[in-house]
């Protein structure tokens, strides 16, 4: 069975756009807030907040100095990501801010 032109460069462009798409869903690259804000929210958060303070403490996390993996992890509530310690650390300081700067 042959394929038609046409169709083999429909059946291409559909693989480079779910491959583009599968290793943008895999890189490195800082999450933006608005993904953030989802898994601030999430259930299986890793740094859940209040509804009311995701928006801030999401932008919040973005300007901060945490890896792009350690916000990727937060943005997806990763349960296998293992923070570092400085990761750690950053996150408590991180709290302490969405505390006092994102008060409903």
């Amino acid at each position: 069975m042959t394929t038609s032109a046409p169709h083999r460069l429909a059946t291409g462009l559909l693989l480079t756009a779910l491959t583009a798409a599968a290793l943008a869903a895999c890189s490195g690259e800082r999450p933006d807030p608005a993904d953030l804000k989802k898994g601030l929210t999430a259930d299986s958060s890793l740094f859940p907040v209040a509804e009311q303070q995701a928006a801030c403490a999401a932008k919040l996390l973005t300007k901060s100095d945490l890896s792009d993996e350690a916000l990727r992890a937060i943005a997806d509530s990763d349960a296998d990501y293992t923070f570092t310690d400085e990761e750690t650390s950053d996150l408590g300081t991180l709290q302490v801010h969405v505390l006092t700067d994102c008060a409903p």
